[in-house]
């Protein structure tokens, strides 16, 4: 899982979208992804190399 190394904003960039949606709204058996399939909500990939490169010491 990513969320311990990332956080909230570099994965929405990944994303493509302006925010992730909130842990506290997060079921533990994952059904908030379904909901949010159903709704037609969709990501879009954004290059985000530059942002989390300048972010993470190589």
């Amino acid at each position: 899982m990513l969320s311990g190394v990332l956080d909230e904003a570099d994965i929405a960039c990944l994303a493509g979208v302006p925010h992730t949606f909130p842990a506290v709204a997060r079921d533990p058996r994952g059904r908030w992804r379904q909901v949010l399939a159903d709704s037609g909500a969709q990501s879009r990939s954004g290059d985000c190399a530059g942002r989390l490169a300048s972010r993470t010491p190589l």
